[in-house]
């Protein structure tokens, strides 16, 4: 049942992510209710690599938020397209989507990653609003990608990580149903002019100055959390009451 799980997963991420040259690239609708949409979600393609403004657009988008990822760093467009190959497109287990507007204009993107072909989970991945929208866009867009990751791929289950301190993520994580279930202690790693939080734990011995006190809004003594949420479903239907269980 594992090895059938993760061949589908593999052949499907392949198939979407490096599509024919007369092959439609997947578009995913963003339902505000039954008969209207928010927008759409595209796969990121192999087609898109190639793509200068789109590459520019994920870097000034990566910039903006880079206080939010665990590591942090000089971003340029070159690195972007490597991550975007490296990162993305030749990974087995991951994806991202392109958050549409109606109009066309490009708002942000949404990703899954890690899967978790024993229990049929994945973890939510590279959620980001790029620019100032339709309230509640990505809400809205979060779920669609788990509803299709439910019923596309069969996917029973979610989780995510996000820093104890991004209220705002968290506010639309809790919304969307997820609940806390572990906080980790994170460490500020500084080494080559890499900025990385990592787990405590798993930063001994490796080379770098680790930073206890950092300046700047979050003003922890000695460390952060990370907070990790599962999520996991039991009914996905757009627009009815949906029941929720937790382990």
């Amino acid at each position: 049942m594992r090895e059938t799980f993760k061949a589908k997963v593999s052949s499907q991420m392949n198939y979407l992510k490096h599509p024919k040259y007369s092959m439609r690239i997947l578009t995913i609708p963003i339902l505000k209710n039954r008969s209207r949409t928010a927008g759409s979600l595209k796969v990121f393609t192999s087609r898109h690599v190639s793509d200068n403004s789109i590459i520019a657009l994920l870097a000034r988008w990566r910039r903006r938020n880079s206080n939010w990822f665990p590591a942090q760093f000089r971003v340029t467009k070159d690195g972007t397209r490597r991550w975007a190959l490296d990162q993305i497109l030749e990974k087995p287990d991951r994806i991202l989507f392109l958050i549409q507007l109606p109009t066309g204009t490009l708002a942000g993107h949404v990703g899954l990653n890690r899967f978790d072909y024993a229990r049929k989970m994945c973890e939510i991945d590279n959620i980001v609003r790029g620019r100032k929208s339709a309230p509640g866009l990505m809400y809205l867009a979060v779920l669609a990608m788990m509803r299709w990751a439910e019923e596309y791929l069969g996917v029973t289950g979610f989780s995510l990580r996000v820093f104890s301190d991004n209220e705002r993520a968290i506010r639309l994580y809790t919304r969307l149903g997820f609940r806390t279930v572990k906080t980790i202690p994170l460490c500020r790693l500084v080494d080559a002019g890499v900025v990385r939080w990592e787990e405590i734990k798993k930063i001994r011995g490796k080379s770098g100055a680790i930073i206890s006190k950092w300046s700047g809004k979050r003003r922890h003594e000695e460390a952060k959390y990370s907070v990790i949420l599962y999520f996991f479903v039991l009914d996905f239907v757009p627009n009815s009451h949906r029941v929720y269980c937790n382990w």
